[in-house]
Parts: structure tokens; sequence; C-alpha cells
């Protein structure tokens, strides 16, 4: 019993091989132990670095998307299905040529970049978070600067014109001071007519009363005008008392976005050197877990599954051949 799961373990094994790598499992059965060794290696090769980008994808779309579960697993499952197919053009072909390889390498570097500094940046969070917080100043004041230009700007438009209306304000109360009632005058003009209705007489009074100084009404508005401006004055006071703060507590509550932990990350890697290994160490593993798959096509030589498919190519071009020949 024990040795039939075994056998059913590893023809599940060797199926599940040929699922992924494309390989025919036809062939496979009636090849060699080697041909199916090769595809164990293919198949282990592939769901090391597909765990890998799965992780990979999950946390990106996770953290940076701010993606529910499912969508988060949804793109994690995309990532591995983009690596068989890469792999798939390594495994899949007949003869792997030099400039195959190289690209490959390449490609394996470029992903091992993109694969160590998304795992980077969330095995650094706390890191990435405390430079965030140690260089707050900088990033605020660099945030405010222009703020407080035009602040200034406002400050100073505002206090000329309560200056001006200050001294309009100081001749008002000069003015009223000197006439607190001016001195007007009044004609009144009193005609007799006979009975016909012509003007037989004409009588002018001319009278003289004080009114109050209509500066004086212009001073209360004039004040009114001055408390508005002190007003205004004291509220940028009051905003540039408090901008530092209420900027330090913006930035350092909005949501990471993926180029600023990038530049952050950047920066620890400068500056430590402890870090900058870490990071290399990584980077290096994955490049090392992306020619897995290059090692083992290139490895062992050809199988007998491989002589297999182009022994089956060769026959049908010949067929081919001779078909064109007798026509």
């Amino acid at each position: 019993m024990k040795d039939w799961s075994v056998d059913i373990l590893k023809d599940f094994w060797v199926k599940l091989g040929c699922f992924i790598t494309g390989y025919s499992y036809t062939l496979i059965r009636n090849s060699s132990e080697a041909s199916r060794k090769t595809v164990k290696k293919f198949l282990s090769a592939i769901l090391l670095i597909g765990t890998i980008w799965f992780a990979v994808g999950y946390l990106f779309v996770s953290r940076y998307f701010d993606a529910n579960s499912t969508v988060s697993l949804l793109s994690g499952v995309v990532m591995v299905i983009a690596v068989i197919q890469i792999e798939r053009q390594i495994i899949l072909a007949s003869n792997l040529q030099w400039w195959g390889a190289l690209l490959r390498f390449l490609l394996g570097a470029l992903m091992a970049v993109i694969g160590a500094t998304v795992i980077d940046q969330v095995m650094f969070k706390d890191d990435v978070e405390r430079y965030k917080n140690d260089n707050a100043d900088v990033v605020v004041e660099k945030r405010i600067a222009q703020k407080m230009d035009l602040y200034n700007s406002r400050y100073l438009e505002i206090d000329e014109a309560l200056i001006k209306a200050v001294q309009e304000r100081d001749a008002l109360i000069l003015d009223v001071a000197k006439r607190p009632y001016i001195k007007s005058y009044k004609t009144k003009t009193n005609t007799a007519r006979d009975t016909a209705g012509e003007i037989t007489s004409t009588n002018r009074q001319v009278e003289s009363f004080q009114t109050e100084n209509p500066n004086i009404r212009l001073l209360a508005q004039k004040d009114i005008q001055i408390e508005s401006y002190e007003s205004r004055k004291n509220e940028i006071v009051d905003k540039k008392s408090s901008i530092y703060n209420d900027e330090r507590e913006k930035f350092l509550n909005e949501p990471e976005g993926f180029l600023t932990e990038l530049e952050s990350l950047y920066e620890i890697l400068r500056s430590s050197s402890l870090a900058k290994a870490f990071y290399i160490m990584w980077f290096v593993l994955l490049v090392l877990i992306e020619m897995l798959v290059l090692a083992a096509k290139g490895g062992d030589g050809s199988t007998d599954y491989e002589r297999l498919i182009q022994h089956q190519s060769d026959v049908n071009k010949r067929s081919i051949d001779s078909l064109t020949n007798d026509t």
C-alpha cells in the first residue's frame, strides 16, 4: 500500500511538472528516469521562484494599492503565471543559444532587483518609518517655505493698508476735534401775490444752523476697517505660528507611496553598510534562484525526451521533404 501511494505521488508530481513546464506527459511517461528527474527539477525551481514572486505580488498590491486580501491573492497568482511563462521560454527551447541565456540572466537580475526592493521595503518598514520621522524637519521646512513667503507677502500688504487706514483715521479725528459741528445756512423766500396772481413783494430770510461733522460717521467706518485689518493680521500670525506643527503632523500621517519609501530605502542603504550588505545578500540570493531553471536546462545536457522531440521533428521534416520532392 505504501509503495502504491508513493508511486501515485511521484506520478502526480511528474504530471504537475509536465503541466507547468509544457512537457508532454505521454512522452515523459515513456522516457527514462533521467527525463522525469529533469521535469521534477524544473518543477521545483519554478515552484521556488513562483513562491517568491507570489509573495512579491501580494505584498506590493496590498501595501501600495490598499487592496483587500482577495485582490492581493489574485495579484500573486498573476505573478506566478507570468513567472511560469518566462521560465517556459527557457525550458521549451530546443537549442538554448548564448544570447538566450544572457537575456534570461539580465531578466533574472532585473527581477531580482525588483523582488529584493519590494521585500526589503516590507522588512525595513520600521526603519523607513524611523527615517521618515528623523528627517521630517527637513521635508517640512521645504514644504512650508513657499507658504511662509505667501503669508509674509499677505501680511505686508495688510500691514501697509492698516497703516494707511490709521493715518486716515487720525486725520479724521483731528478734523472732528476741530469741527465737531459745521455751521450751515438755509435761505427761505416768501412771496406775496395780488388777486390777479402777480407777485407784489418778495422777502428773503437767511437762517443759520449747526450740523454734525459728517466725518464722524466716516470715523466709525474707518474703525471697523482697521479692526478688520488687525483681525486679518492676527489670523496670519496664528497660521504662521501653527504651520510648522500642522505640516509636520500632516506629513507624518499621510500614507507612504512606493517611490517615497524607495527614496527612504535608498538613503538607508547609502548610509548603512549593514543594510547595504543585507540588500546585496538578498539580491544575490534572488539572482541565484532565478538562474535555477537556466542551470537545470544546461547542466545535464540533452535528455532522451529532448532527443525524442528532436527525432520526431526530423522525421516530420523528412516526410514533408519527400512529399515535396514527389510533387
